[in-house]
């Protein structure tokens, strides 16, 4: 809210007061875990099989919705995280999965990652989603470009296509020396 940019992209479960927004995107949080993980061969889990492990979260001031609804599932699920590690970035949070410093309830998508050591899973009856919401001030609207630009970004969110992708590898694996 400082005034700094015209549009931006959150991820939150709702557009923030003051602003206009709309859901861009929206996909299944899975279980990241390392390849040494005792469940890393598994397709599907039940959260409460990760009440033991450490937990590594988005930052809790990056996103609050999301964090809360992370530990909120997981109350949920009968127990709270043990939170080792918070950080600013998703990339990070499965970068430090893949080092084995704990697990984690990331955006599908982060499949895509590929980093070796890093192992999804689907959360069994675990329905938390991840949103992301396109954003501007709604006085704004009156320049041009901004108008274009989000009539552009609605008409290819991938919340309004269907498109069918290719899954990309559930585990991926270190290269061989």
């Amino acid at each position: 809210h400082r005034d700094e940019i015209d549009l931006g992209l959150i991820h939150s479960h709702a557009t923030p007061d003051g602003l206009d927004g709309f859901l861009y995107h929206e996909e299944p949080v899975v279980a990241c875990v390392p390849a040494t993980h005792r469940l890393a061969s598994a397709r599907r889990i039940k959260l409460h099989q990760l009440r033991h492990d450490n937990f590594i979260l988005f930052a809790r001031h990056g996103s609050p919705a999301y964090y809360a609804s992370i530990v909120g599932t997981c109350l949920a699920a009968g127990f709270v995280p043990n939170v080792r590690h918070e950080v600013a970035f998703w990339l990070s949070v499965v970068s430090l999965v893949a080092n084995g410093l704990g697990v984690a309830l990331v955006p599908q998508s982060l499949r895509n990652s590929q980093l070796a050591g890093a192992c999804f899973a689907a959360i069994d009856q675990t329905a938390i989603l991840s949103q992301t919401h396109c954003v501007w001030k709604p006085e704004r609207l009156t320049d041009a470009g901004l108008a274009n630009t989000l009539e552009v970004i609605r008409a290819r969110a991938p919340a309004r296509r269907a498109a069918t992708r290719p899954r990309p590898a559930r585990c991926a694996r270190a290269p061989l020396p």
